[in-house]
């Protein structure tokens, strides 16, 4: 269904509605379903720091599946996740 369609099949039902508030709200329940069914995936690349633990993330991302440390080498390694409290504090 082109977005025209989509358009004039709500306002058959909704004819209150403008085409800007439809638009918006077809793109809200689009990156709803998206972010529900995990149909988009990504990787981000993340230069880290000695004895830094926690880093700013960039906004679109929703959820970390795996992390991957690379050492340079081009072959990356698996880090587990944490189940629990780490042993050793950051220093900032």
């Amino acid at each position: 269904m082109k977005l025209q369609e989509l358009i004039e099949l709500v306002q058959q039902h909704h004819p209150d509605l403008g085409q800007n508030q439809i638009v918006l709200e077809a793109n809200r329940a689009l990156d709803d379903f998206s972010m529900q069914t995990k149909l988009v995936r990504g990787t981000f690349d993340i230069s880290t720091v000695v004895d830094k633990r926690y880093y700013d993330l960039d906004s679109n991302i929703i959820e970390i599946e795996e992390v991957i440390y690379d050492h340079g080498t081009g072959k990356g390694t698996s880090i587990p996740r944490l189940i629990y409290k780490p042993n050793v504090k950051d220093t900032e």
